[in-house]
C-alpha cells in the first residue's frame, strides 16, 4: 500500500514523506487533491486481503468483515467455544487456526440386582466412567468433521450397560465406561466391584496430547447381612468433571450421573426384594476451544 502520490496531494501533511489530501481552496487558489484508480486499488485490496486471508468470502451485505478478520488475526485470540452435548457436524468458525479438543466417552449404568429369596442378598456394582482426552491441533480439525457423543449406559432391573464411544472423527476416540459386576442372590456376605473404568484409553490421531486417560474405576458395594444397616451401595465414577451418581439407600434403584462421563451408582438390596436397576450412566461430551493465529 502507499500514500496517495497525484501532483495535486499535500505534501508533508503528516509528516516528512506522509503527504495527504485537500479538498482545496477557489479563493486562494488551491486545488483539490486529484485522485487515482492506483491509490483506490491498493486501498481495496489492503482490506480485501485482510478479510480473505481470515477465511472469509467477501460479501457486499456484511460489513464487519474487516472488523471480524482483525479479531481472528489476533495472536492466541479465544474465537468461541463449541459444545456438543449430542452427535453433530462441526463447523469451524471463520478464523480459527488452531484447538483445544476435550472429549469423554458416555458413563457406564451401575449394575442392577436380580430378585432375592428369603435370606438371600444380591448386590450391583457401580458403573466407571468414559475415558477422557485433551489433545491440542496446531492444525485444525476441518469442519464437516463427524462428532459422536457416546451415551451413558442404560441401567436394567438385574443388569447393566457400558456407556458408548465418543469421537471426533478419525482425529479423538474416547471409549465408553464399563459397568459395574453383580453378585448374588445368595447368603451374604457379598462383595462385588465397581466398574473398571473405560473399556480402553482414549487415542488421538494427530495434535499434540495433553492427556489421554481410561476413565475412573468405581468402588465395591457390599451385603455383609440381611439388615439394611449391613449393606452398602457405592458411588458411581466421577467423570473428568465430577458427577458420579450419588449413593443410594439399601433396597433402591441407584442414582443417575450428573456430569458429562461419569458413572451410575450401584444398588445393593436383602431378602425378599424384587429386582431393581443401578443408576443410568452420563452421555459423554466434546468441547472445541477455537484460537486465532498463534
Amino acid at each position: 500500500m502507499r500514500r496517495i502520490s497525484t501532483a495535486t496531494r499535500v505534501v508533508d501533511k503528516f509528516g516528512a514523506g506522509k503527504d495527504g489530501f485537500t479538498n482545496g481552496n477557489a479563493v486562494s487558489g488551491i486545488a483539490a487533491t486529484d485522485l487515482e484508480d492506483v491509490w483506490f486499488d491498493h486501498v481495496q485490496e489492503e482490506i480485501a486481503n485482510v478479510v480473505e486471508t481470515s477465511g472469509q468470502t467477501l460479501s457486499a451485505a456484511d460489513r464487519t468483515q474487516l472488523l471480524k478478520a482483525i479479531r481472528g488475526v489476533t495472536p492466541g485470540r479465544l474465537l468461541n467455544i463449541q459444545i456438543f452435548t449430542s452427535t453433530g457436524t462441526y463447523t469451524q468458525t471463520p478464523g480459527c487456526k488452531a484447538q483445544l479438543i476435550l472429549a469423554v466417552g458416555g458413563g457406564a449404568s451401575g449394575a442392577g440386582t436380580p430378585v432375592t429369596g428369603a435370606s438371600q442378598c444380591a448386590v450391583g456394582g457401580p458403573g466407571g466412567s468414559g475415558a477422557y482426552a485433551e489433545v491440542y491441533f496446531a492444525t485444525p480439525v476441518a469442519s464437516g468433521t463427524t462428532i459422536t457423543i457416546g451415551p451413558g449406559g442404560t441401567p436394567v432391573n438385574g443388569g447393566g450397560n457400558n456407556g458408548g464411544t465418543t469421537s471426533v472423527g478419525s482425529a479423538i476416540t474416547c471409549p465408553g465406561g464399563r459397568v459395574g459386576s453383580g453378585a448374588g442372590p445368595s447368603a451374604p456376605p457379598l462383595l462385588t466391584g465397581g466398574g473398571n473404568g473405560a473399556t480402553g484409553f482414549a487415542t488421538q490421531s494427530g495434535g499434540q496430547a495433553i492427556l489421554l486417560t481410561a476413565g475412573n474405576p468405581a468402588q465395591i458395594t457390599f451385603a455383609l447381612g440381611l439388615g439394611t444397616t449391613a449393606i452398602g451401595a457405592s458411588p458411581g465414577a466421577d467423570g473428568p468433571w465430577g458427577g458420579g451418581g450419588v449413593v443410594q439407600a439399601g433396597n433402591a434403584p441407584g442414582n443417575s450421573a450428573s456430569a458429562p462421563g461419569a458413572g451410575g451408582s450401584g444398588c445393593v438390596t436383602n431378602a425378599s426384594q424384587a429386582s431393581i436397576s443401578g443408576g443410568a450412566g452420563a452421555n459423554g461430551r466434546v468441547i472445541i476451544y477455537e484460537f486465532g493465529a498463534v
